[in-house]
């Protein structure tokens, strides 16, 4: 493929380092069902996952339990957690020269999409993106194609054969296949090393800069 002119980026693991507010989040839920966690970086390897609903599923709670869970999660995430991140080195920079080169930029992140703009604004980084779409707080059923889908169609059509998903987690992988754009897999993020070899990206990056280098030479 020739050069891209649109760019995706998923936001937790990509852009930005979030584990701190999300284990926080995790950990205040389960405080509140009366469950002690004992090492909250158990929850690193959910960072990215659509849908909290899987995430509290696999704890054998009871459907009433996930809900109050769900809840727990975001009565913390809404009030501290969502500013408890901090962007990648080099990210600011990385958007500014995209942008200062034409390219389009997207944000498709399974996270709501309220929540998604304040931590872009909260990180100074929002007046970069041309379109920005994630979840909603009613509908845990949309998958990350589904986001990347909405993404591109909001772009407009031209959009699909020059635009590629960067990501951290093989739910990009997928979601780009699915929607037949390339994906770039970044290795700095919350992926659990196994990843990208049972889903094959694209092409991978170890970090920030190898990242700009490759989207502004491909």
């Amino acid at each position: 493929m020739g050069a891209y002119r649109t760019v995706l980026f998923d936001l937790d693991g990509t852009l930005i380092d979030s584990k701190e507010g999300i284990n926080k989040s995790f950990t205040h839920a389960f405080k509140k069902l009366g469950i002690i966690v004992k090492n909250p970086d158990e929850f690193e390897k959910y960072i990215g996952i659509d849908s909290l609903e899987k995430v509290f599923k696999k704890y054998d709670l009871t459907k009433t339990e996930r809900l109050f869970a769900i809840s727990f999660f975001r009565e913390y995430y809404e009030r501290y957690g969502i500013y408890e991140n901090s962007l990648y080195k080099g990210t600011d920079n990385l958007l500014n020269n995209l942008k200062i080169r034409g390219k389009k930029i997207a944000l498709a992140t399974s996270k709501p999409k309220p929540f998604a703009e304040k931590i872009l604004k909260k990180n100074k980084i929002y007046e970069y993106f041309d379109v920005i779409e994630g979840s909603n707080l009613e509908n845990e059923k949309l998958t990350k194609s589904d986001i990347i889908k909405s993404t591109l169609n909001q772009l407009g059509d031209d959009c699909y054969k020059e635009s590629v998903m960067v990501g951290d987690r093989f739910y990009d992988i997928k979601g780009a296949r699915d929607n037949k754009i390339d994906c770039i897999a970044v290795e700095y993020g919350y992926n659990n090393g196994n990843e990208f070899i049972n889903h094959k990206p694209d092409y991978k990056v170890s970090d920030i800069d190898e990242l700009e280098k490759f989207l502004i030479n491909k």
